[in-house]
């Protein structure tokens, strides 16, 4: 069944979306089950660096939400938080599996914009 998907405002089959050297979206859905399997699936080939930059990241992000979460209820952190890296883990997906690099700048100004007004008004 060649179900459509959309992928950047893209409506495609999902038998002729190409993910990469003779692999169509249809041999992903079967072996992993979508984005997230081809990200956990990958986890294990990383290297030592990979793992420390994503340690340091993770660290830093860490801090950013201390931060911004100060003053603020931990349910209400917890939904900056959440949005934050929900944001930038979709920029990591549009990054990685569109053709062509994606200025995301517009997308993290209205992240900004929305943290900033979030934030005062829960303080």
């Amino acid at each position: 069944m060649n179900a459509p998907i959309e992928t950047a405002g893209r409506h495609e089959e999902s038998s002729q979306f190409h993910c990469g050297e003779d692999v169509n979206w249809g041999v992903v859905q079967y072996h992993f089950g979508d984005l997230d399997g081809i990200l956990i699936a990958t986890r294990g080939r990383r290297g030592s660096a990979a793992s420390n930059h994503l340690a340091e990241l993770m660290a830093k992000l860490t801090a950013l939400g201390r931060q911004l979460g100060e003053g603020l209820s931990a349910p209400d952190a917890a939904h900056v938080g959440n949005l934050v890296w929900n944001t930038l883990c979709g920029i990591v997906v549009a990054q990685t599996t569109w053709p062509e690099p994606v200025d995301q700048s517009r997308d993290l100004q209205t992240l900004v914009d929305v943290v900033s007004t979030y934030i005062e008004l829960r303080r």
